[in-house]
């Protein structure tokens, strides 16, 4: 089987004509969704793309930072009001169901991949313009055990570039999770681990474990326990952090 997706959507203002500028927003999605059949992996791919202008073609030059300073520093700061910017972002994923030894695993790997970008290529020197740049590659696995207990290990990079900053962020995530049910699912054990560097613009090290239990009762009773215990190693100051919390809640669905 396979599914196709297209999607289009034009947003004008300005109808009433009671603003100097017309902004347009156009947003593109197209995608698709392919499963070949039992026993062999699926695919689903998407790209969008969102682009917003303005109907301005000129700086407007009767702005000023600094009226009363030197003529020429003043005239490098106009005002750029005129907008063309657009974001591209693709998203690819393939998933596999592989059975081993009673055991049922979710096999994943997806890729993610974001650009938002200026279509002026004239601007006045000092103008600020946030384009980014990111990408994130995933790979998971979600198994289910002939007994009853779920786990999931996931590990990721993403990498973060801003136009406004002066390096980029780059992160490394795994995290492991475990679950065991008790009395057809009446009480949950819940334990994980979840490590995340951080390199770049930032420099530090973050390490979450976790303990929690979930327990239902009467149908419509449930109590939530969650211990968590968190540090960070930062190394640009040296320094660690500590932090500790515990939560418990109940709830009850009339």
């Amino acid at each position: 089987k396979i599914f196709i997706i297209l999607n289009y959507d034009q947003i004008r203002d300005n109808l009433n004509e009671d603003k100097p500028s017309t902004t347009t927003t156009s947003s593109f999605a197209a995608g698709f969704r392919l499963y070949p059949g039992e026993g062999l992996p699926s695919i689903n791919f998407d790209t969008r793309q969102y682009s917003r202008s303005n109907d301005i073609t000129e700086l407007d030059t009767s702005y000023y930072y600094d009226p009363y300073g030197n003529m020429i520093e003043d005239s490098l700061k106009l005002s750029d009001k005129r907008e063309d910017n657009m974001t591209i972002r693709q998203n690819i994923r393939i998933s596999h169901l592989v059975e081993l030894g009673g055991v049922k695993n979710s096999i994943s790997i997806t890729y993610v991949n974001s650009n938002r970008s200026d279509g002026y290529k004239d601007r006045p020197p000092g103008f600020s313009f946030n384009s980014v740049n990111s990408s994130m590659i995933r790979f998971g696995v979600s198994s289910a055990y002939p007994f009853p207990l779920k786990t999931n290990l996931n590990i990721s990079t993403n990498k973060n570039e801003s136009g406004l900053s002066s390096k980029p962020i780059e992160f490394v995530t795994l995290s492991m999770r475990g679950q065991y049910d008790f009395f057809d699912a009446a009480l949950s054990a819940i334990a994980g681990y979840q490590m995340t560097n951080a390199s770049g613009l930032v420099d530090f090290t973050q390490n979450n474990m976790y303990i929690a239990s979930y327990l239902k009762f009467f149908t419509i009773h449930q109590i939530r326990g969650r211990l968590s215990y968190t540090r960070i190693d930062d190394r640009t100051s040296n320094e660690f952090f500590n932090d500790v919390s515990f939560m418990m809640t109940y709830s009850i669905a009339f």
